[in-house]
């Protein structure tokens, strides 16, 4: 009688265990920021947490010309489900999300609005200006307890540049992700914040995106010691690569994830 209790009650624990599903990852916190920045363009991003405390890394995402911060979705969805079933349980990062100049909501000027397919270049060299001015504003507020001493900068062709370009402003970034970047768009020239960079670098291209290609093998030479190079689809370009191809995600997220 002992026995069969014991039995049966091993049998249910053990069913349990196999039935049981990974504990749900819940965004608590999706807080649109917004900001002035010198040239009175007003900036958005959203500041997404799945807890009131700070986690780092915080990524950074930054889009690629014409789209929006909405063109990171998928990668946020595959992140949250790679936590899900993380065997480590390593927490969801902080993640900082950006509609840059002259797209999505970061458009109005006073009464002026931007547009991304009309601005100059000079407006497009002030990107990564307005990244880390958001950056060190959310910093200073102790409310939001934001710890930007661990960073990751991702960006897509344009937002690849700019997250080169970032660690040049943001001591606290420790590795970037460059989605099919180009030796220059619209001025934003990379290759000297690559080439200095202690922290790590993946770069992810395709190698029928012609420009992209060189540009990415160009880049890998200036610092081969730091920058790790992955080919990935035929001619994709930016975010296009990780949400056209699921080993393309995969590997950008273990990348991250990563002790």
């Amino acid at each position: 009688m002992r026995l069969a209790l014991i039995c049966g009650l091993t049998v249910m624990m053990f069913a349990a265990l196999v039935t049981a599903e990974p504990a749900k990852i819940a965004i608590s916190t999706n807080e649109e920021k917004v900001i002035v920045v010198d040239d009175s363009l007003r900036i958005t991003a959203w500041l997404m947490r799945d807890t009131a405390e700070s986690l780092e890394p915080m990524i950074i995402l930054l889009h690629q010309k014409g789209l929006t911060h909405e063109s990171y979705q998928p990668f946020i969805d595959a992140l949250t489900q790679f936590v899900e079933k993380d065997s480590l349980h390593r927490p969801m990062p902080t993640i900082l999300n950006f509609d840059l100049r002259g797209h999505g909501k970061s458009i109005l000027r006073g009464k002026d609005t931007l547009n991304h397919a009309t601005m100059s270049n000079v407006e497009y060299q002030h990107i990564p200006n307005d990244v880390a001015q958001m950056v060190r504003t959310l910093e200073n507020d102790r409310s939001l307890g934001i710890d930007t001493t661990n960073l990751i900068v991702i960006g897509a062709s344009i937002g690849a540049n700019s997250a080169a370009i970032l660690t040049e402003k943001l001591p606290g970034v420790r590795r970037i992700v460059m989605l099919s970047p180009g030796k220059s768009y619209h001025g934003l020239e990379p290759a000297k914040a690559v080439a200095n960079f202690k922290g790590e670098i993946l770069i992810m291209a395709a190698r029928g995106d012609i420009y992209s290609k060189e540009s990415s093998e160009f880049l890998y030479d200036s610092n081969k010691t730091h920058t790790t190079l992955l080919w990935y689809g035929d001619a994709e370009h930016g975010t296009g690569i990780i949400n056209g191809d699921k080993n393309a995600m995969n590997a950008l997220i273990e990348w991250i994830m990563r002790k």
